[in-house]
């Protein structure tokens, strides 16, 4: 047994919005790790319109001894689910795991605490992974370029993300004992946010295994208003990792995270130019361009097709 009333080793964090197609086989392998500390298992169900919180109950109440619910009665979102999980969490360690993906290997959890326990001066740890279709099949191994076990080269988080949430076991003492209010207006960068939060306290420790599986779902962004989140949220986010960075004396992360900010203001000024609204453009064009003045032709170029495709098949056929 794992007495929930006991301080557990490891808080799982595991967010849930219209997935009961998948939730039973991420809480499935979740109950399937094998363990020699306690753990709890924090679920966030967020006004799901389908059988999702039908499944967490089901869940809490066959496991209570290790799963506990909470049953939103507004839509957070899903950087605000994450964040207030978080904030319930006692374990003196977090992962994510997010409801659609699964863990493939018995000994991930176990692997990742004997990995952090065994090098102290890392905050993190991470491991390999595969990528499955929306059926959960089709495993198709990542690709790191690096191997072995091993800490991760200084400043990794600068030049690559670390992957998805699943692979990221987190020290609670390397976050903010209260999270920034900020965080929670990250919305699918949060976990990215999270991360490098906890990279200013330590290393990163990778595992070289093949030891959870990530479901791609179609990730194209159908409609304007959604494109226009998503570009404004790649300048929200590491806006504030660059102040927050700067607040902690890092001068080295708060200049990497500083330094994406140009480009990125250019690219939602191209996204107000494919709709016609001039003055947006020149606002967010000068307001990029004056922070990084050289003009690089095939920056210009990836940023116009980040930000309207449409755009540049329009200066293709009048060329």
């Amino acid at each position: 047994m794992n007495p929930i009333s006991e301080k557990p080793k490891l808080s799982i964090l595991v967010t849930a919005y219209n997935i009961a197609a998948y939730l039973p086989q991420c809480l499935d392998s979740i109950l399937s790790q094998q363990v020699n500390f306690t753990y709890e298992v924090l679920v966030a169900e967020d006004c799901s319109t389908d059988a999702t919180r039908t499944i967490v109950k089901k869940y809490e109440q066959n496991h209570s001894d290790v799963i506990k619910g909470f049953y939103n009665t507004t839509n957070m979102g899903y950087s605000g689910n994450l964040c207030y999980l978080a904030e319930q969490a006692t374990g003196e360690l977090l992962i994510q795991i997010d409801g659609d993906d699964f863990l493939t290997d018995v000994s991930k959890l176990q692997l990742q605490v004997n990995a952090l326990e065994a090098n102290p001066t890392c905050a993190i740890c991470i491991h390999n992974f595969v990528n499955v279709n929306a059926q959960g099949e089709n495993p198709t191994p990542n690709i790191y370029l690096f191997t072995g076990n091993c800490i991760l080269p200084k400043d990794y988080i600068y030049n690559q993300v670390l992957g998805p949430g699943n692979l990221v076991m987190m020290k609670r003492s390397a976050l903010p004992a209260v999270l920034p209010n900020w965080l929670s207006g990250c919305a699918n960068q949060v976990d990215y946010a999270m991360h490098c939060l906890a990279y200013s306290e330590g290393e990163i420790f990778y595992i070289d295994q093949l030891l959870t599986a990530y479901r791609k779902h179609d990730g194209s962004i159908t409609s304007l208003s959604k494109k226009k989140d998503f570009l404004e949220m790649l300048i929200y986010c590491p806006k504030h990792l660059a102040e927050f960075y700067r607040a902690k004396g890092l001068k080295r992360g708060a200049v990497f995270f500083q330094s994406l900010l140009p480009n990125r203001y250019i690219t939602l000024g191209y996204f107000y130019l494919s709709q016609g609204k001039v003055l947006s453009f020149l606002f967010y064009f000068f307001k990029g361009f004056l922070q990084q003045p050289n003009f690089n032709l095939k920056s210009h170029k990836d940023m116009l097709y980040t930000a309207a495709p449409e755009l540049v098949q329009k200066i293709k056929n009048i060329f």
